[in-house]
């Protein structure tokens, strides 16, 4: 793969994630509008799973559901593969500083669970965009946040994110990613 953005990624994916999402994921930094349309600047589309790991060869090696995503570029670069962060959190995304794991809380009033989304720093100090960098985080659950003001959207590939989760526990857990 050459790393030239035009052959990869699809504008018709980077504007529904954009028109989804409409904040940072992952901060809840604001998309900012301005007289001649959405200013998105500092603001980037991240796939969960790297197109470019979406290679014929690297499909079966992958969990059932996550496997029509995972034979070409093409077919990885869609919304349910992709969230908007903030650049910079982009980054730190990208090489596996933090990932996220669903977690389902027991709901006080009723028999129901809540989905959180737990936010988990892989290097400590490592993913120093993350809210509450410096503050104690005794339970460490913080919530993905979903498109304008709700929580938990639940919009994009949550197997794909479980994939990026053992990645980065993989990498900074058991030294995968170390240097020999």
């Amino acid at each position: 793969m050459t790393g030239n953005k035009s052959q990869t990624r699809s504008d018709a994916t980077r504007k529904a994630v954009r028109e989804r999402d409409s904040i940072c994921r992952v901060t809840g930094s604001r998309v900012m509008p301005r007289m001649r349309g959405t200013n998105y600047t500092g603001f980037e589309v991240a796939h969960i799973f790297p197109l470019a790991w979406a290679v014929p060869d690297h499909a079966p090696k992958f969990p059932p559901p996550i496997q029509p995503y995972l034979t070409y570029p093409k077919l990885a670069d869609k919304p349910r593969n992709a969230l908007l962060l903030r650049a910079d959190v982009h980054s730190q995304f990208d090489d596996y500083q933090f990932s996220a794991k669903p977690i389902y809380l027991p709901n006080a009033h009723s028999s129901q669970t809540t989905l959180v989304w737990w936010l988990m720093r892989f290097e400590q100090s490592g993913a120093s965009s993350l809210p509450n960098r410096d503050q104690p985080d005794f339970n460490r659950l913080r919530c993905l946040r979903g498109p304008a003001t709700e929580l938990n959207i639940q919009d994009f590939d949550s197997g794909l994110m479980d994939h990026h989760f053992t990645v980065a526990l993989n990498w900074h857990v058991l030294g995968f990613g170390t240097e020999a």
